[in-house]
């Protein structure tokens, strides 16, 4: 009699266990999906005028809203074209 009880103890304690593991993996989603939708840059909208649409030739036309004519990316310079200057001397 005793090991039955014992079984049906390890018993409750593994589903315990189980059930802990699956409620904090679903509060860690849960809480990743608010995070994200809070986020600022998840609920930018690109608005009309920066998309780059394209036409039926499959070539595409830019509304020239960007100073380069091309993507929003932003991130890329282009290179120098003029060797750095270096000032020597000081105050």
């Amino acid at each position: 009699m005793t090991a039955s009880r014992l079984e049906d103890a390890r018993r409750r304690l593994r589903l315990a266990r189980y059930m802990i593991v699956v409620g904090a993996a679903g509060a860690f989603a849960a809480g990743a999906v608010a995070v994200r939708a809070a986020h600022p840059a998840g609920n930018a909208a690109q608005s009309s005028s920066d998309q780059t649409s394209v036409t039926s030739s499959g070539q595409s036309s830019d509304d020239g809203s960007t100073p380069s004519g091309g993507d929003d990316s932003g991130s890329f310079l282009s290179p120098a074209t003029t060797p750095p200057v270096i000032q020597s001397g000081g105050s």
